[in-house]
């Protein structure tokens, strides 16, 4: 009988990471949903936003994603595109 091919992704706990800026918040909730649509459902999706966001308001679209198991998180500091993985890496080391 043939294994599952995801069963050993169901023992690890799946973080997604990311990042955006301003001028993509419009687009952003359709990422987010498409991560959610996966076969393999990531424990948790943290989206990780630096200060040159801070004072812009996100989309409602985006917002109502909280409900679905979205974080949104600032960080000060510009580590501009590693911050998607870098916050993540020192939150979660396993």
């Amino acid at each position: 009988m043939r294994q599952c091919p995801y069963a050993a992704l169901e023992q690890q706990k799946i973080i997604v990471s990311l990042t955006s800026y301003p001028k993509r918040f419009r687009y952003l909730h359709l990422t987010v949903k498409s991560l959610l649509l996966q076969t393999v459902k990531p424990d948790k999706i943290i989206l990780y936003l630096g200060d040159d966001a801070r004072d812009v308001p996100l989309p409602e679209a985006l917002v109502r994603l909280k409900k679905k198991g979205l974080s949104i998180e600032y960080r000060t500091g510009n580590l501009r595109s590693h911050k998607k993985y870098v916050y993540a890496m020192q939150e979660y080391p396993d």
